[in-house]
């Protein structure tokens, strides 16, 4: 798994490159990670600032089986092929282009 432990980020790549190898992700619940991470389905999110958080969301991931963590993993993949392909960011790209020259 890859844990970022972050007070800030705006869309991590170590995130997004995380989820194209297929790893689950912990990361701190700032920024765009919670629209990346769903708690217990892909990872485990937790608050920067806060010890107890931290230590529990390490807690979650390590009491997962060798199953589950593919399992999340293979979710990760899954996103990842569909929420960063270049088709996707030529399609959001074009929108906002378009957008803009309005």
């Amino acid at each position: 798994f890859v844990f970022l432990p972050s007070h800030y980020e705006g869309t991590p790549n170590v995130v997004c490159e995380a989820m194209a190898a297929g790893l689950p992700v912990v990361c701190s619940r700032v920024s765009d990670n919670p629209m990346l991470v769903q708690e217990g389905v892909n990872g485990f999110l937790f608050d920067s600032r806060d010890e107890k958080s931290f230590a529990d969301a390490l807690a979650r991931i390590a009491a997962l089986s060798e199953v589950e963590r593919r399992q999340m993993g293979a979710r990760n993949r899954v996103f990842a092929e569909q929420a960063f392909s270049r088709e996707r960011f030529v399609a959001d790209w074009m929108r906002v282009v378009e957008t803009c020259a309005l």
